[in-house]
C-alpha cells in the first residue's frame, strides 16, 4: 500500500467541555473500524503527553505525538534568522508544524501555531450563539462570529453534526463558500462490565428507583425544569423516585447559575430526591445509565447530543426534550416532553418508574462505522 495519510488531531482533556474531548476520542474509535489500508496515521497534537496516553487507550494502531508548542529556536538559529530577515523579511528557520508533519488538521483553528498547514478541516459543534445569544457575553459573541466568518469564506471543509445545525447556519449566513459536510458522530464505549451497580449505589447513596441526567450544569441544559418537576411531584405526594445528576458543576458563562440551582433545591426541600455526583469516571457513569429507570435529557439546545448517543449505544430508553435535533437523532426507545413545561416530564417519571420498558434493539456498530467512513471520505475528496 502507499504512504498513510497523516491526520493531525487536536486533543485536550477539558473537564469544562468534556464533550469536545469525547468527540475526538470517538472519532479515533470510528476510524479504527475502517479497513487497515484505509486507516490514516493519526498525529495527536497536544501540549501534554497525558493526552496522547489517553488516545493510546483507544487501541488505534497508527498513532504518534507532537507538541505544537515545541518550535522554539536556539540562539544560533535565532541569529541566522535575524541576519536573513535583513534581506528577505522572512525567517529561514521555522520549526512550526507544517505540511511535512501532517497532511490534514482537525478540528482546525486559525492561529500562528498552525499557520503553515494548508489542508484544514473545521468543526463547529453547534450554533448556540445564534439561537441563544443571551447566554454569551458580547466579546464571546464577537469572537465566535469572527471565527465563523473566516471558516465559511474559506475553501476548507466544515463539518457539522446535524441538519438542525446546518439550518441555523443558513439562517444567518447566506454566503457560505466552504464545503459543508453533515456527519453525525457516534460514541464508542469502553468496557464497563466490571463495574458493579450495587457497589455504585452504596458508594453514591443511590436508591433503586432512580433516573439519571448526564449534562454539565450549563444554563441551556435546562436542569431547573427537572428540579421544578421534582418539587411539584413532592407537593402532590409522589415521592418514590430519585434523580441522579452527573457532570461538571459550573457554567463559565453564567458563574452563579449552579448556586441558584442549589438554592432552589434547599428552598424547596427536595434534597432527598436529588443526588448530584459531579464529574465521575466514565465507566461508573455508563453503569449508572444502564441500570437507571431511564435517562432524562431536558436540554433546550444541542448540536448533536452525546447522552442521546449513549442511550442509543446501550439501547436505553430516554426521556427527552422535544427539540428538533433530538427528533433528528432518535429512531426508537424515547419519550418526548415539552421542554418548557413540567407536566409531560412528571407524567413520564411516574409512568416509567412503574411500568416495564421494552426497548427496541438495533446494531449501533453501524453508526460507529458510518462515522468513520464519512470522515475519511472528506480526506479522500
Amino acid at each position: 500500500m502507499g504512504k498513510r495519510t497523516k491526520l493531525g488531531l487536536i486533543l485536550t482533556l477539558d473537564e469544562n467541555w468534556i464533550g469536545g474531548t469525547y468527540y475526538i476520542l470517538n472519532l479515533i474509535h470510528a476510524l479504527n473500524t475502517l479497513n487497515d489500508e484505509d486507516k490514516p496515521h493519526i498525529v495527536i497534537l497536544s501540549n501534554l503527553v497525558s493526552d496522547f496516553e489517553m488516545a493510546k487507550e483507544t487501541g488505534y494502531p497508527y498513532l504518534s505525538y507532537k507538541n505544537p508548542n515545541h518550535y522554539k529556536r536556539n540562539l544560533f538559529e535565532k541569529l541566522i534568522n535575524s541576519f536573513i530577515r535583513i534581506f528577505t523579511r522572512k525567517n529561514i528557520i521555522d520549526k512550526r508544524i507544517n505540511n511535512k508533519d501532517i497532511d490534514f488538521l482537525f478540528p482546525a483553528y486559525d492561529g500562528d501555531l498552525f499557520e503553515r498547514i494548508s489542508n484544514k478541516i473545521y468543526w463547529f459543534p453547534d450554533f448556540q450563539h445564534i439561537r441563544y445569544p443571551e447566554y454569551f457575553d458580547e466579546q464571546e459573541l464577537v469572537n465566535r462570529n469572527k471565527s465563523l466568518d473566516k471558516i465559511i469564506t474559506s475553501n476548507n471543509p466544515l463539518i457539522l453534526s446535524s441538519k438542525d445545525a446546518y439550518n441555523d447556519l443558513k439562517k444567518t449566513n447566506k454566503d457560505i463558500k466552504c464545503p459543508v459536510y453533515i456527519i453525525p458522530f457516534a460514541v464508542t464505549h469502553q468496557d464497563f462490565s466490571e463495574c458493579n451497580i450495587e457497589d455504585l449505589k452504596t458508594k453514591y447513596d443511590i436508591n433503586d428507583n432512580y433516573f439519571i441526567v448526564c449534562n454539565q450544569f450549563w444554563k441551556h441544559k435546562n436542569h431547573m425544569l427537572i428540579f421544578k418537576a421534582i418539587s411539584e411531584l413532592k407537593e402532590s405526594g409522589y415521592t418514590d423516585f430519585q434523580i441522579v445528576f452527573t457532570g461538571k458543576e459550573n457554567d463559565r458563562r453564567n458563574p452563579g447559575y449552579y448556586d441558584e440551582l442549589l438554592q432552589y433545591i434547599k428552598e424547596e426541600k427536595i434534597d432527598d430526591y436529588v443526588k448530584i455526583l459531579g464529574l465521575i469516571p466514565r465507566k461508573e457513569q455508563l453503569t449508572l445509565i444502564k441500570f437507571s429507570k431511564s435517562i432524562i435529557q431536558p436540554s433546550l439546545f444541542e448540536g448533536w447530543s452525546t447522552i442521546v448517543e449513549d442511550a442509543k449505544a446501550i439501547n436505553k430508553h430516554i426521556i427527552v426534550s422535544d427539540i428538533p435535533v433530538h427528533k433528528e437523532q432518535l429512531q426508537g426507545n424515547y419519550s418526548f416532553f415539552n421542554h418548557y413545561n413540567t407536566d409531560g416530564l412528571k407524567k413520564l417519571i411516574i409512568k416509567l418508574n412503574h411500568e416495564p420498558i421494552e426497548n427496541h434493539e438495533y446494531d449501533y456498530n453501524k453508526n460507529i462505522q458510518q462515522f468513520g467512513k464519512q470522515f475519511i471520505n472528506i480526506l479522500n475528496d
